[in-house]
C-alpha cells in the first residue's frame, strides 16, 4: 500500500521534478506530507522513534497506521485556485488510539522568489485578509498562511512538528495552543459545567412545568412564585410575541428597521465565517467578492450603528414621557428593569457557550472557534455581568458579539444627565448634545488617522487593523456617542414637534432629494475600497470613520421622522 501511494507521487510529478530537480518549492510538492518529521535532529528522541514505527507500521500495511497516513492532508488539485486549506480526515484520525490531529498554519514566504511571483497571488487568493502569526484566529479567517491538517504519533509535539517543518521544507511554521487534539473517552466535569446543566435544567422544568399547567388548568396569578413560574409559558410568550400592538406612543417604523439590519448584519458576520471552510477555489470566490456590490456586507459597522441610534432614540424617549407626564425620571426603576431584562439572557448564552457548546462537538477548528470562545470567558465572564467587557479589547473579550450590550448600557448611565439639560435647559442641553457628538466625530478621526485605520473592510486589509479599529474605536462608547446622541436628538423632535409637519410638497421633495443620496452615500459610496486594485488611503479612511456613522444616523433619522409625520410615501 505504501508502495503504490509513492508509485502515485512520483509518477504525478515526474515530469515536473526531472527539468526543475533544484527548485524548492517543486521538491516540496513532491515530498509533502511524506517526509514532515524524517530525517530531522530537532525532533524528540521518542518523536523520533514513534514516527520510525508508524512507517514501518505503513510497509506492512497495518490498518491504523494507513488510517493516519490517509487522514493527513494531501496536495488537493486547484492550488494556483487557492485550495491551501487542507484539514484532512479530522474523525479518521481520531480513531486512532496513538494518534493525534495538529492543525498547522504555515507560512510560504520564504519559498516565494522571483520566479514564483506571478503565483503567489492566485494560490493566497490575493490576500484578502493579511494575516501574520500574533493574529488572533477565532474571529477572522486569515489568507496568507497555508492551514494543513496532519494526523501524527501521539508521541510528537506541537513543536517537534513546527521544528521538522522549518527543517525539512524550510517554511515557518505555527500550531497554536490546543490546535493538536487527541481523542478523550471521559471529560472531568468543574462546578462550572455542574451550574450551566443545573441552570438550564431549570428552566426547561420551568418552561414544560408552566405550559402544562397553561394549557390545562386556568391558572390565577396570584402570588409572586406563581407570577414567576407562568412567565415561562410556552403558550402565554408565544401568543404576546405574535400580538401586533399600536397605539399613539409608539414610534412607527423602528420595528422595520430593526428587523432589516439584524438581516444584514447576520449576513455579513455569516460571509466571514464562511472563509473557515475548505471550499473549492477560494481565489474565484475572492475574485467575485471584489465586485463594488459586496461593500453592502464590508461596511457592515453601519448595521450597528442603527441600533445605536435605536436605542438612543428608546431610552430618550421613555425618560421624556416621564417628564411630560410625572415631571421626573424613574430612572432607577428603568434600570432594575433594564438589568433584568438583559443580564439573565446574557447568563444563558455565557453559560450555553462556555460550558456545554464545547462538549456538543469537535473538529479541526473547534479548539479555535469554539473552545477559545469558553476559555475567555471561563476567565472573563464576570467583565460581561459588569458590562464592562468593550474595555479590555476584542481579542480579550468573552463572546465578542456582546460587545454592543456594554456600549449601550455605558451610554444609558449618561442619557439622564442629557434629558435632564435638554428638559430644564434647552439650549444649554442641545449645545451640550452638540458639543459631546462633535467630539467623539474628532475622536473617531484622530483615532483612525493616527493609527491608520478605516471602518470600511478593505480589499487586502490587515487582520490586525481590524482589530485595532475595534479595540481602539467600534467598541468604545466615546467613539459611539455621536449616532446615539442623534437618537436623543429625534425623540426630542418626534415628542415635541408638531404631528403635521408644515412642510408643503415641493419642501418635502427637496428633502427626500437632499437627504436620500447622503444616506446612499454613507452606506455604499465606498464601493471603489472592495477592489482588488485598492491602495489604503488614511486621509479618505480617516473621514469614512468620522463622517460615515454622522451620515448614515442623518438618514435613518429623516426615515424614522418622516414614517411618523406621515410623508414617507411607500416607504412606510
Amino acid at each position: 500500500m505504501f508502495e503504490i501511494y509513492l508509485y502515485c507521487i512520483f509518477c504525478v510529478t515526474f515530469s515536473v521534478s526531472t527539468n526543475l530537480e533544484s527548485s524548492k518549492l517543486f521538491s516540496i510538492w513532491r515530498d509533502f506530507p511524506l517526509k514532515v518529521l524524517l530525517n530531522t535532529t530537532s525532533s524528540q528522541p521518542e518523536c523520533q522513534k514513534a514516527t520510525d514505527f508508524f512507517l514501518n507500521s505503513v510497509n506492512n500495511n497495518d490498518l491504523n497506521a494507513l488510517k493516519m497516513l490517509d487522514a493527513t492532508a494531501k496536495f488537493p488539485s486547484g492550488i494556483l485556485s487557492g485550495n491551501i486549506v487542507q484539514y484532512g480526515d479530522f474523525t479518521e484520525c481520531m480513531e486512532v488510539k496513538n494518534a493525534q490531529y495538529c492543525l498547522a498554519e504555515i507560512d510560504l514566504e520564504p519559498l516565494w522568489k522571483k520566479q514564483y511571483s506571478e503565483y503567489k497571488n492566485l494560490v493566497h487568493s490575493f490576500n484578502f485578509f493579511r494575516e501574520c502569526f500574533e493574529d488572533p484566529a477565532h474571529r477572522i479567517p486569515g489568507f496568507t498562511m497555508i492551514r494543513w491538517g496532519f494526523c501524527i504519533p501521539r508521541e510528537c509535539s506541537s513543536k517537534d512538528l513546527e521544528k521538522s517543518l522549518k527543517a525539512n521544507f524550510g517554511v515557518h511554521a505555527q500550531i497554536r495552543s490546543g490546535m493538536c487534539q487527541k481523542s478523550q473517552e471521559y471529560v472531568n466535569l468543574t462546578t462550572g459545567d455542574y451550574i450551566a446543566r443545573i441552570f438550564f435544567g431549570l428552566i426547561i422544568l420551568g418552561v414544560s412545568t408552566s405550559s402544562l399547567l397553561d394549557h390545562f388548568f386556568d391558572v390565577p396569578n396570584n402570588g409572586i412564585i406563581l407570577q414567576l413560574l407562568m412567565a415561562f409559558s410556552l403558550k402565554k410568550n408565544v401568543s404576546k410575541f405574535l400580538k401586533i400592538k399600536e397605539n399613539d406612543i409608539e414610534i412607527r417604523g423602528i420595528d422595520g428597521i430593526r428587523a432589516l439590519n439584524a438581516v444584514a448584519l447576520l449576513m455579513s458576520h455569516k460571509a466571514v465565517s464562511l472563509f473557515f471552510y475548505p471550499f473549492m477555489n477560494r481565489t474565484a470566490t475572492v475574485n467575485k467578492l471584489s465586485k463594488p456590490w459586496t461593500i453592502l456586507a464590508k461596511n457592515a459597522i453601519v448595521y450597528t450603528d442603527s441600533f445605536m441610534l435605536l436605542s438612543g432614540l428608546l431610552n430618550a424617549n421613555a425618560l421624556l414621557t416621564d417628564l411630560s407626564n410625572r415631571q421626573s425620571m424613574n430612572f432607577k426603576q428603568k434600570l432594575v428593569n433594564r438589568i433584568f431584562r438583559i443580564l439573565p439572557n446574557l447568563l444563558a448564552l455565557i453559560l450555553f457557550c462556555t460550558y456545554l457548546l464545547p462538549l456538543m462537538g469537535s473538529g479541526p477548528l473547534w479548539p479555535t472557534i469554539v473552545n477559545h470562545h469558553a476559555f475567555l470567558c471561563k476567565k472573563y465572564m464576570w467583565r460581561n455581568i459588569l458590562f464592562i467587557h468593550n474595555y479590555f479589547g476584542f481579542e480579550n473579550m468573552c463572546l465578542t458579539h456582546t460587545h454592543q450590550l456594554g456600549i449601550d448600557m455605558q451610554l444609558f448611565f449618561i442619557t439622564p444627565l442629557l434629558v435632564y439639560l435638554i428638559w430644564n435647559y434647552k439650549k444649554l442641553g442641545f449645545l451640550v448634545l452638540f458639543g459631546t457628538g462633535l467630539a467623539s466625530t474628532i475622536l473617531r478621526f484622530w483615532i483612525a488617522y493616527t493609527n491608520e485605520l478605516t471602518s470600511v473592510v478593505y480589499f487586502g486589509i490587515p487582520i490586525s487593523k481590524m482589530f485595532s479599529i475595534a479595540n481602539l474605536s467600534y467598541i468604545l462608547p466615546t467613539h459611539r456617542a455621536t449616532i446615539y446622541l442623534m437618537g436623543i436628538y429625534l425623540a426630542y423632535l418626534l415628542k415635541f414637534s408638531e404631528k403635521d409637519t408644515s412642510l408643503n410638497k415641493i419642501q418635502k421633495t427637496c428633502l427626500w432629494c437632499f437627504l436620500l443620496p447622503v444616506f446612499i452615500w454613507s452606506w455604499v459610496g465606498q464601493y471603489h475600497m472592495v477592489e482588488k486594485t485598492y491602495v489604503y488611503d488614511r486621509v479618505e479612511g480617516s473621514l469614512i470613520s468620522a463622517f460615515s456613522p454622522l451620515l448614515w444616523g442623518v438618514g435613518i433619522s429623516f426615515g424614522i421622522f418622516s414614517i411618523n409625520r406621515n410623508f414617507a410615501g411607500n416607504l412606510y
